[in-house]
């Protein structure tokens, strides 16, 4: 495992807005301000926690992860860390 998260601007930002509780990530990572980890599809993620990681819709939060991962594959598992 991987030890803290690291975020991009959209996300600090949406954190410091108190609107982004989850990240996920293609692995796990220790840090002291996760509670709990998923492991879900992303397509999961998509259609019903798109809010919680801090997008205005599914649509937003699909661009997202296409900006930082180049691709978007619906049935890809990933760790969804919730965090303080």
């Amino acid at each position: 495992m991987n030890n803290k998260l690291k975020f991009n601007y959209w996300s600090q930002e949406r954190i410091k807005q108190g609107r982004k509780i989850c990240t996920s990530r293609e692995s796990k990572h220790l840090d002291d301000s996760v509670w709990l980890i998923l492991e879900l599809p992303l397509k999961i993620v998509r259609d019903y926690l798109w809010k919680q990681e801090g997008a205005d819709s599914p649509e937003e939060f699909e661009n997202v992860w296409r900006d930082i991962k180049g691709s978007f594959e619906e049935d890809k598992i990933v760790f969804v860390h919730f965090f303080r």
